[in-house]
This record gives structure tokens, C-alpha cells and sequence, in this order.
């Protein structure tokens, strides 16, 4: 609609209750979704990316605890035998 209708982009975003500043992210997020602009992620990149951070938060996490248990493990160990 924006760019067909030939009204200015800020009426356009009054009519709509949007800043003119959203209708811009919105019109620059469909065009790197339909791939006619190649300067950020499209929708299912930024989706992506969403879930590889929050697998490798989580896996981190992950090694965090099994560090710290191995560490308790030998700890425990050690004291039975004598050594700690």
C-alpha cells in the first residue's frame, strides 16, 4: 500500500496509528524478506538466529553445571581417599 497508493509515507503511517519511523522498519524488513535488499536479515534469519543464541545459552549453561559436578565428583572423591 505504501508504495503503491502515492501517498506520502508519513500519511500513510498517521492512517495506520504508526510512526513513520515503523512503517520504515516494516517496508526495509519486507523488502530483505521478498530479497529485493540485501543490508540485514530477513525474518527467518533474525528467527534463526533467535534460536542458535538461546541453544547456545543454553548449552553453555549445560557445560557450566557438568563442570562444576565433575569438580564436586573429584572433590568428594578426594576426601574419601584421604587427599583432600
Amino acid at each position: 500500500m505504501p508504495r503503491t497508493s502515492g501517498k506520502p509515507r508519513a500519511q500513510i503511517a498517521r492512517e495506520l496509528g504508526l510512526t513513520g519511523e515503523t512503517l520504515r522498519l516494516w517496508l526495509k524488513q519486507a523488502d530483505l524478506d521478498a530479497g529485493t535488499r540485501s543490508d540485514g536479515l530477513t525474518t527467518d534469519e533474525q528467527e534463526e538466529l533467535r534460536w542458535l543464541r538461546r541453544e547456545n545459552r543454553i548449552l553453555r549453561e549445560e557445560r557450566e553445571i557438568l563442570k562444576n559436578l565433575g569438580r564436586q565428583n573429584w572433590l568428594d572423591g578426594a576426601s574419601t581417599m584421604g587427599l583432600g
